[in-house]
């Protein structure tokens, strides 16, 4: 990406703080989806104007999106391949972060 343009509605986002709106921005920005689609019920910053006022910031899913698809090799044939290997990238990532946190100390 070399140039975003995001075009707010200021309207829907009263009672938000800055951090949210800058992390919504973010995640629409650097993952190109469709800011209109549905992403109601996901743990994601996504789902903040939708249903989930409260989500703070990023959320562990967010991030796993993010990573598994700047790092998947997207130059596969079909399209499915590539949404399987994103989608294989993010249980990788959630499970390693899961037994990260579950360490017995």
């Amino acid at each position: 990406l070399s140039r975003v343009i995001v075009i707010l509605d200021m309207s829907k986002l009263e009672g938000l703080h800055f951090g949210q709106v800058a992390d919504y921005v973010s995640m629409v920005s650097l993952s190109q989806v469709d800011a209109g689609g549905n992403f109601t019920g996901y743990d994601s910053i996504l789902s903040l104007l939708a249903d989930n006022r409260q989500v703070q910031g990023l959320t562990e899913w967010d991030q796993a999106y993010l990573h598994a698809l700047y790092s998947a090799e997207l130059n596969q044939v079909p399209k499915s391949r590539q949404q399987g290997e994103i989608a294989n990238l993010m249980q990788r990532a959630r499970s390693a972060n899961f037994a990260a946190e579950h360490v017995p100390d």
